[in-house]
């Protein structure tokens, strides 16, 4: 009985649209990797998507991709659109926004209707693929608020048309879904309370390291000895450079400890920010500070070991809004974190509830530099921090446990579509 319903299940089509994703180097890319290789288990699992924004570079030229392939048990179609890499402007977004979902509302014409139709927030006209499949049920996986972000770090002004086509976009999503699925509670909180989303709609579930492949490891390591950061005492930032992370912050406490030889700062990652950022750390004549691009996952895991001490700056306001994914690969690599960010916020929650990291203040370079300092000077630390943040991930935020709440969701939904349609032949 059992292993025909294991198979019913294997034969349920699912489709998830989003633009970016494997191989690109993005963290949410390689989420979405991982769980639709984990629904592949139970689920036929298609991925309508657009070639890598970030991507490898080998021999000095980009890594072509395929356009068409199956990756461990994922069917991935990527589609044509214009990408433009550089999303440093509004105009740049637009157009690879603007022409990925032309392209995709091409292609999905002539697709065969899934029996789940799953879309995401990395381009916020994806909802407009809905309206193609009104029968069938929709998850909205919404991992960011970035109407909110923008409007708390001054990119988006109120009132301004811009602003409104914006929220109007932000908004659709919310009401097309069946259910809405968030990466923290206060993220849903504000759709109930703010958004006016029936609470019925929205499921939380939070982001994950896959602790099977980000493991506490020596800080010797191949990635430590190519960039000479053996025996140094690294503070790394691991993630987007942009608008809503506090990194001049972490310049100017650089700055503070350009004299102390063995300590070290590495920013891994790209963003729009990271030309100026760049720029500033010319300008400061800091040069204990090593920029490098989103390194691959087998290199990537490596790096986070090589860290004695993880970071996540974040600006004002961003509490509900904004929940960083490093935060998860930290813990799991068992490094103790220094948390800049609001209290009340996601990421202080989990911090200090799990009793692996440290908060500031906001914006408190003189708390950062005390925090750099102690656990300079206080080894022992890091460890008892780094196995806590460690103990909590692998407990509370697994991949196993997160991907198989997304199973259960699906399940329950296709259970409600087959009951309503037995009443409706009962019915006629």
């Amino acid at each position: 009985m059992e292993s025909r319903t294991d198979l019913s299940r294997q034969r349920k089509n699912i489709l998830f649209v989003t633009q970016f994703f494997y191989p690109d180097l993005q963290a949410t890319s390689q989420l979405f990797l991982e769980l639709c290789e984990d629904l592949a288990k139970e689920f036929k699992i298609r991925v309508i998507c657009g070639k890598p924004l970030i991507r490898l570079e080998g021999e000095g030229q980009k890594v072509a991709v395929k356009r068409r392939e199956i990756c461990n048990g994922v069917d991935i179609t990527r589609i044509f659109y214009i990408c433009k890499p550089d999303r440093r402007t509004n105009f740049c977004r637009g157009v690879n926004h603007v022409t990925f979902t032309v392209s995709a509302f091409l292609h999905l014409l002539f697709v065969r209707k899934p029996d789940i139709f799953i879309f995401t927030t990395d381009n916020p006209l994806n909802f407009i693929y809905a309206i193609l499949f009104r029968k069938t049920p929709k998850i909205y996986l919404c991992q960011d608020l970035y109407l909110e972000q923008g409007l708390r770090v001054g990119v988006f002004t109120k009132g301004k048309l811009l602003t409104r086509l914006i929220g109007f976009f932000q908004r659709a999503p919310l009401r097309y879904a069946d259910k809405i699925i968030v990466i923290g509670v206060k993220m849903k909180k504000y759709l109930e309370e703010i958004i006016k989303v029936p609470s019925s709609k929205i499921e939380v579930i939070y982001n994950w390291a896959d602790t099977d492949k980000i493991i506490p490891g020596d800080q010797n390591n191949p990635f430590s000895r190519k960039y000479g950061l053996v025996d140094k005492f690294v503070v790394m930032h691991s993630g987007r450079i942009g608008v809503t992370q506090d990194l001049g912050l972490l310049l100017e406490a650089a700055q503070y400890f350009s004299d102390v030889p063995d300590i070290k700062f590495v920013i891994i990652g790209e963003g729009a920010k990271k030309d100026e950022l760049l720029d500033l750390a010319k300008e400061k004549k800091v040069e204990n500070v090593l920029f490098l691009p989103f390194q691959p996952q087998e290199i990537f895991k490596h790096a986070l070991v090589s860290a004695s001490l993880q970071v996540i700056l974040l600006k004002r306001d961003l509490l509900h809004c904004l929940v960083p994914s490093r935060l998860y690969t930290a813990m799991a690599s068992a490094r103790p974190l220094a948390i800049s960010t609001q209290e009340g916020s996601e990421v202080y929650d989990i911090v200090t509830r799990a009793h692996c990291g440290i908060p500031l203040e906001l914006g408190d370079l003189e708390e950062l530099k005390s925090t750099i300092y102690k656990l300079y000077n206080e080894r022992d630390q890091i460890r008892v921090l780094g196995n806590k943040g460690r103990e909590c991930v692998t407990k509370h935020f697994s991949r196993p446990l997160m991907t198989d709440k997304y199973k259960r969701i699906i399940r329950e939904m296709l259970n409600s579509k087959n009951n309503s349609r037995e009443r409706s032949i009962k019915d006629a």
